[in-house]
């Protein structure tokens, strides 16, 4: 167990290490352009817009960057770095389109696909489409890049479907993991590493559980807001733990038959149990509502408060350590 202690707080802190790498390429390469924007916006780029995108541009090349860098045994290029804080500053801007019904989609993808010829509308494209071109200009296979922007666009389209009550639970099942999966292979296209063997498959479902993590979260935003996802709509959450282990140990089955030394993909597993493992500690406090009240489970019937996993209480960051011990159980006993 206090082998597994030490794995813990050597991931956490090499975590806490990558954010301090973001932090100064945001200052740098980021936050004077952005700076500039808001001096001079028209209404459409404002500060919350700023916040947003230095959240994602700090938070997701910390977590994927450094998860490809583990996997190949190598730390990101500046290059590389440079790519992924761009594109994970975009992406709150490519959310927009879709969650603000003023903007049109069909501009978004004009966007995307004729960087250097679209004309921007307002401050807040402008923003956007420097973000793409500064990408665009230095991508390893644009063939590829393009093809994955694409994906990433329809299965937002896809995804306006969670808000329809009529949608089958297989094709919202698809669309969590397409929504994961797609935006995750985005950042591989962004290495400059050689294509494996099975390695897309295994990176789309490894963005695709990420996403399940996200939705576990969000249980109550979901409801609130109308969306359904396997997580919201579930009436037993033994049913969707048990739908999550399996979504895990697939995981472990794709990256572990990948033709790379066994250490570094045991070393990219554990990074990935630190963040998989936390989602068990919100689905242990919904297993808990169900059983207290005796019924199936129904989170428009919980007050916020009931349904919000609070990841920096002590309790929590205990159980948190449980499930990343049980999980090195698990790995231990396929090797």
């Amino acid at each position: 167990m206090f082998s597994v202690f030490l794995d813990f707080l050597y991931i956490f802190f090499r975590f806490g290490w990558e954010i301090l790498i973001q932090e100064y390429y945001i200052r740098r390469e980021l936050l004077p352009n952005l700076r500039e924007a808001l001096r001079n916006t028209d209404g459409s780029f404002g500060t919350n817009d700023l916040k947003r995108m230095c959240y994602y541009a700090r938070f997701v090349p910390a977590v994927s960057g450094a998860a490809y860098g583990i996997l190949v045994n190598r730390g990101l290029t500046t290059k590389e770095r440079r790519q992924m804080l761009m594109l994970s500053a975009a992406a709150p801007i490519f959310d927009d389109y879709f969650d603000d019904k003023k903007r049109l989609v069909h501009r978004l993808k004009q966007m995307i696909e004729q960087p250097f010829e679209y004309e921007p509308q307002d401050t807040k494209e402008i923003v956007f489409i420097q973000l793409l071109r500064k990408i665009s200009t230095d991508v390893r296979d644009m063939t590829f890049f393009m093809d994955i922007c694409r994906k990433v666009y329809d299965s937002q389209l896809e995804a306006l479907k969670q808000e329809n009550p009529e949608t089958p639970e297989g094709e919202l099942r698809k669309i969590t993991m397409d929504k994961g999966g797609y935006s995750t292979l985005l950042f591989k296209t962004l290495m400059e590493y050689p294509s494996l063997s099975g390695d897309n498959e295994a990176i789309y479902h490894f963005g695709g559980m990420v996403q399940w993590v996200d939705d576990i979260f969000d249980v109550y935003d979901d409801t609130k807001d109308g969306i359904r996802t396997p997580a919201s709509i579930a009436t037993d959450i033994k049913v969707l733990r048990e739908e999550f282990e399996n979504g895990l140990k697939e995981l472990y089955r794709l990256f572990i038959q990948l033709d790379l030394p066994l250490a570094q993909k045991l070393r990219f597993l554990d990074l990935q149990w630190f963040f998989f493992s936390r989602a068990f500690v919100c689905l242990e406090q919904l297993e808990n509502l169900q059983n207290q009240h005796n019924h199936p489970f129904n989170p428009a019937l919980f007050p916020r408060k009931a349904l919000i996993c609070d990841m920096e209480k002590w309790e929590n960051i205990r159980k948190w350590l449980r499930y990343f011990y049980k999980w090195k159980e698990f790995i231990q006993s396929y090797n």
